[in-house]
Protein backbone atom coordinates (compact mmCIF):
# COMPACT_ATOMS: atom_id res chain seq x y z
CA UNK A 1 0.00 0.00 0.00
CA UNK A 2 1.45 3.35 -1.04
CA UNK A 3 -0.18 6.65 -0.12
CA UNK A 4 0.83 10.05 -1.49
CA UNK A 5 1.42 13.12 0.64
CA UNK A 6 -0.15 16.44 -0.35
CA UNK A 7 2.68 18.79 0.59
CA UNK A 8 5.48 17.74 2.89
CA UNK A 9 5.45 16.28 6.30
CA UNK A 10 7.05 19.53 7.39
CA UNK A 11 3.61 20.09 8.88
CA UNK A 12 5.17 18.41 11.88
CA UNK A 13 6.02 21.36 14.02
CA UNK A 14 8.72 20.27 16.43
CA UNK A 15 11.02 17.43 17.20
CA UNK A 16 10.10 15.73 20.46
CA UNK A 17 13.19 14.61 22.33
CA UNK A 18 13.07 11.87 24.94
CA UNK A 19 13.97 13.45 28.27
CA UNK A 20 16.11 10.92 30.09
CA UNK A 21 15.11 10.28 33.67
CA UNK A 22 17.90 10.02 36.23
CA UNK A 23 19.40 6.52 36.18
CA UNK A 24 17.14 5.28 33.37
CA UNK A 25 18.80 2.77 31.04
CA UNK A 26 19.29 3.34 27.31
CA UNK A 27 17.31 0.14 26.66
CA UNK A 28 14.28 1.36 28.59
CA UNK A 29 14.35 4.77 26.90
CA UNK A 30 14.51 2.92 23.58
CA UNK A 31 11.58 0.73 24.62
CA UNK A 32 9.39 3.82 25.00
CA UNK A 33 10.16 4.83 21.40
CA UNK A 34 9.63 1.36 19.87
CA UNK A 35 6.50 -0.48 18.78
CA UNK A 36 5.12 -3.27 16.62
CA UNK A 37 3.70 -2.87 13.11
CA UNK A 38 0.29 -4.52 12.66
CA UNK A 39 -1.86 -5.14 9.60
CA UNK A 40 -5.65 -5.38 9.93
CA UNK A 41 -7.44 -8.39 8.44
CA UNK A 42 -11.11 -9.19 8.00
CA UNK A 43 -12.14 -12.75 8.89
CA UNK A 44 -14.71 -14.47 6.66
CA UNK A 45 -16.62 -17.74 7.05
CA UNK A 46 -17.82 -19.81 4.10
CA UNK A 47 -21.48 -20.85 4.32
CA UNK A 48 -23.17 -23.90 2.81
CA UNK A 49 -23.91 -21.94 -0.38
CA UNK A 50 -20.27 -21.07 -0.92
CA UNK A 51 -20.64 -17.42 0.09
CA UNK A 52 -18.23 -15.60 2.40
CA UNK A 53 -19.62 -13.73 5.40
CA UNK A 54 -17.64 -11.22 7.46
CA UNK A 55 -17.35 -12.39 11.07
CA UNK A 56 -14.73 -10.12 12.65
CA UNK A 57 -11.62 -8.05 12.08
CA UNK A 58 -8.29 -8.75 13.69
CA UNK A 59 -4.82 -7.21 13.85
CA UNK A 60 -1.74 -9.35 13.07
CA UNK A 61 1.86 -8.31 13.91
CA UNK A 62 4.43 -8.21 11.09
CA UNK A 63 7.48 -6.33 12.34
CA UNK A 64 8.88 -3.61 14.53
CA UNK A 65 9.11 0.18 14.22
CA UNK A 66 10.52 3.19 16.05
CA UNK A 67 9.35 6.76 16.48
CA UNK A 68 11.56 9.27 14.70
CA UNK A 69 9.85 12.50 15.69
CA UNK A 70 6.65 13.73 17.32
CA UNK A 71 4.40 16.72 17.91
CA UNK A 72 1.56 17.14 20.40
CA UNK A 73 -0.83 15.43 17.97
CA UNK A 74 1.09 12.91 15.84
CA UNK A 75 4.33 10.98 15.42
CA UNK A 76 6.41 9.61 12.52
CA UNK A 77 7.42 5.94 12.74
CA UNK A 78 10.08 4.16 10.67
CA UNK A 79 10.08 0.48 9.67
CA UNK A 80 11.29 -1.68 6.77
CA UNK A 81 9.58 -1.50 3.40
CA UNK A 82 9.57 -5.31 3.32
CA UNK A 83 7.46 -5.38 6.52
CA UNK A 84 4.65 -3.61 4.66
CA UNK A 85 5.16 -5.67 1.52
CA UNK A 86 4.95 -8.98 3.39
CA UNK A 87 1.58 -8.37 5.00
CA UNK A 88 -1.07 -7.95 2.24
CA UNK A 89 -1.75 -11.66 1.68
CA UNK A 90 -4.65 -13.84 2.75
CA UNK A 91 -4.23 -15.91 5.92
CA UNK A 92 -5.99 -19.20 6.59
CA UNK A 93 -5.56 -22.32 8.68
CA UNK A 94 -6.09 -20.60 12.04
CA UNK A 95 -7.98 -22.35 14.89
CA UNK A 96 -11.11 -20.24 14.39
CA UNK A 97 -11.51 -21.61 10.85
CA UNK A 98 -11.90 -18.19 9.25
CA UNK A 99 -10.27 -16.94 6.07
CA UNK A 100 -8.55 -13.61 6.72
CA UNK A 101 -8.09 -11.03 3.99
CA UNK A 102 -6.17 -7.75 4.40
CA UNK A 103 -8.18 -4.55 4.79
CA UNK A 104 -5.11 -2.44 3.83
CA UNK A 105 -5.16 -0.72 7.22
CA UNK A 106 -2.00 -0.51 9.30
CA UNK A 107 -1.43 0.14 12.97
CA UNK A 108 1.24 0.59 15.64
CA UNK A 109 1.13 -1.03 19.05
CA UNK A 110 3.23 0.60 21.75
CA UNK A 111 3.96 -0.10 25.39
CA UNK A 112 0.69 -0.30 27.32
CA UNK A 113 -1.58 0.43 24.33
CA UNK A 114 -3.90 -1.38 21.99
CA UNK A 115 -3.20 -1.22 18.25
CA UNK A 116 -3.55 2.39 17.05
CA UNK A 117 -4.37 2.82 13.33
CA UNK A 118 -1.89 4.64 11.08
CA UNK A 119 -3.37 7.58 9.16
CA UNK A 120 -0.75 7.98 6.42
CA UNK A 121 2.21 6.24 4.80
CA UNK A 122 4.19 9.19 3.40
CA UNK A 123 7.16 7.24 2.06
CA UNK A 124 8.12 3.72 0.98
CA UNK A 125 11.66 3.28 -0.39
CA UNK A 126 12.33 -0.30 -1.50
CA UNK A 127 15.88 0.59 -2.62
CA UNK A 128 16.80 1.34 1.00
CA UNK A 129 14.16 -1.00 2.48
CA UNK A 130 12.68 1.78 4.61
CA UNK A 131 9.16 3.12 5.09
CA UNK A 132 7.54 5.87 7.17
CA UNK A 133 4.15 5.76 8.88
CA UNK A 134 2.23 8.53 10.62
CA UNK A 135 0.36 7.79 13.84
CA UNK A 136 -2.19 10.36 15.08
CA UNK A 137 -0.75 10.21 18.59
CA UNK A 138 2.37 11.73 20.16
CA UNK A 139 5.14 9.41 21.29
CA UNK A 140 8.54 9.29 22.89
CA UNK A 141 11.08 9.32 20.06
CA UNK A 142 14.64 8.26 19.27
CA UNK A 143 16.98 10.81 20.81
CA UNK A 144 19.45 11.29 17.93
CA UNK A 145 20.84 9.66 14.78
CA UNK A 146 24.56 8.96 14.39
CA UNK A 147 25.74 10.74 11.23
CA UNK A 148 28.93 8.83 10.43
CA UNK A 149 30.00 5.23 9.97
CA UNK A 150 29.96 3.56 13.37
CA UNK A 151 33.28 1.84 14.25
CA UNK A 152 33.48 -1.94 14.51
CA UNK A 153 33.39 -3.38 18.05
CA UNK A 154 31.06 -0.56 19.17
CA UNK A 155 28.58 -1.72 21.81
CA UNK A 156 24.94 -1.41 20.73
CA UNK A 157 21.47 -2.34 21.94
CA UNK A 158 18.22 -3.06 20.08
CA UNK A 159 14.63 -3.27 21.27
CA UNK A 160 12.07 -5.03 19.09
CA UNK A 161 8.56 -6.49 19.25
CA UNK A 162 8.97 -9.87 17.51
CA UNK A 163 5.63 -11.55 16.77
CA UNK A 164 3.84 -8.96 18.87
CA UNK A 165 5.87 -9.62 22.04
CA UNK A 166 6.03 -6.13 23.48
CA UNK A 167 9.57 -6.02 24.81
CA UNK A 168 12.61 -7.93 23.54
CA UNK A 169 15.95 -6.30 24.26
CA UNK A 170 19.26 -7.48 22.82
CA UNK A 171 22.73 -6.19 23.69
CA UNK A 172 25.73 -6.76 21.40
CA UNK A 173 28.31 -5.08 19.22
CA UNK A 174 28.95 -4.01 15.65
CA UNK A 175 30.77 -6.94 14.04
CA UNK A 176 31.38 -5.41 10.62
CA UNK A 177 30.81 -1.79 9.75
CA UNK A 178 29.33 -0.05 6.70
CA UNK A 179 31.13 -2.01 3.97
CA UNK A 180 29.91 -4.29 1.20
CA UNK A 181 32.93 -6.60 0.88
CA UNK A 182 31.61 -9.88 2.23
CA UNK A 183 32.93 -12.94 0.38
CA UNK A 184 30.24 -15.56 -0.15
CA UNK A 185 27.32 -13.12 -0.18
CA UNK A 186 27.51 -12.02 -3.82
CA UNK A 187 24.13 -13.65 -4.47
CA UNK A 188 22.57 -12.73 -1.14
CA UNK A 189 19.01 -11.41 -1.81
CA UNK A 190 18.89 -7.63 -2.04
CA UNK A 191 15.21 -6.60 -2.41
CA UNK A 192 14.74 -3.50 -4.51
CA UNK A 193 18.39 -3.40 -5.55
CA UNK A 194 19.50 -2.41 -2.04
CA UNK A 195 23.18 -1.41 -2.20
CA UNK A 196 23.84 0.91 0.74
CA UNK A 197 26.04 -1.60 2.59
CA UNK A 198 25.14 -3.53 5.70
CA UNK A 199 25.87 -3.10 9.39
CA UNK A 200 26.60 -6.66 10.56
CA UNK A 201 25.82 -7.27 14.23
CA UNK A 202 26.90 -9.67 16.95
CA UNK A 203 23.59 -9.89 18.84
CA UNK A 204 20.45 -12.03 19.02
CA UNK A 205 17.50 -10.98 16.87
CA UNK A 206 14.65 -12.98 15.38
CA UNK A 207 11.60 -12.93 13.08
CA UNK A 208 9.57 -9.80 13.79
CA UNK A 209 12.65 -7.73 14.69
CA UNK A 210 12.70 -6.24 11.18
CA UNK A 211 12.43 -2.45 11.40
CA UNK A 212 13.72 -2.28 14.98
CA UNK A 213 16.23 0.43 15.96
CA UNK A 214 19.85 -0.31 16.82
CA UNK A 215 21.39 2.39 19.03
CA UNK A 216 24.67 3.11 20.77
CA UNK A 217 24.77 1.58 24.23
CA UNK A 218 26.54 4.72 25.47
CA UNK A 219 24.29 7.50 24.15
CA UNK A 220 21.09 6.04 22.67
CA UNK A 221 21.83 7.49 19.20
CA UNK A 222 20.52 5.41 16.29
CA UNK A 223 23.22 3.66 14.21
CA UNK A 224 21.03 1.30 12.18
CA UNK A 225 17.64 -0.29 11.44
CA UNK A 226 17.34 -4.08 11.65
CA UNK A 227 16.76 -5.56 8.20
CA UNK A 228 17.28 -9.31 8.46
CA UNK A 229 19.80 -12.02 9.22
CA UNK A 230 21.92 -14.57 7.40
CA UNK A 231 22.65 -18.19 8.32
CA UNK A 232 25.41 -20.54 7.24
CA UNK A 233 22.97 -22.96 5.58
CA UNK A 234 19.42 -24.27 5.64
CA UNK A 235 18.18 -27.79 4.87
CA UNK A 236 14.53 -28.85 4.67
CA UNK A 237 13.49 -25.59 6.34
CA UNK A 238 15.79 -26.32 9.30
CA UNK A 239 18.16 -23.49 10.10
CA UNK A 240 21.81 -24.53 10.51
CA UNK A 241 24.48 -22.41 12.17
CA UNK A 242 24.29 -19.20 14.17
CA UNK A 243 22.39 -16.28 12.70
CA UNK A 244 24.20 -13.06 11.79
CA UNK A 245 21.79 -10.10 11.97
CA UNK A 246 22.36 -7.10 9.74
CA UNK A 247 21.01 -3.56 9.73
CA UNK A 248 20.63 -0.58 7.42
CA UNK A 249 23.35 1.89 8.51
CA UNK A 250 22.33 5.29 9.83
CA UNK A 251 23.75 7.33 6.87
CA UNK A 252 21.25 5.54 4.59
CA UNK A 253 18.46 6.24 7.12
CA UNK A 254 19.38 9.95 7.21
CA UNK A 255 19.32 10.13 3.41
CA UNK A 256 15.88 8.47 3.34
CA UNK A 257 14.53 11.00 5.86
CA UNK A 258 15.99 13.97 3.98
CA UNK A 259 14.78 12.89 0.55
CA UNK A 260 11.25 12.44 1.87
CA UNK A 261 11.20 15.70 3.85
CA UNK A 262 10.69 13.88 7.11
Amino acid sequence: MRLAVAGTVALLLALAQVSSAEGESVAFRLFRATGSVYAEYAGYKLDENGKLHLKKTRWFPFGSAWAYRSTNSLSIWITNAHVLEAAPVAIGGLPDGLLYKPTKRWGIRRRGTEVEPVVLIPAIDTSRDLAALILPKPSDAIECIYEGDVPEETEVVSVSFPLGIRYAVSHGRVMRAHRNDYDGFEKFPQPGGYSAGELWLDMRLTHGSSGAPVVLESTGCLVGVVRGYAVAAAFLMIQMGETIPFAIPSPAVIEFLRQNNL
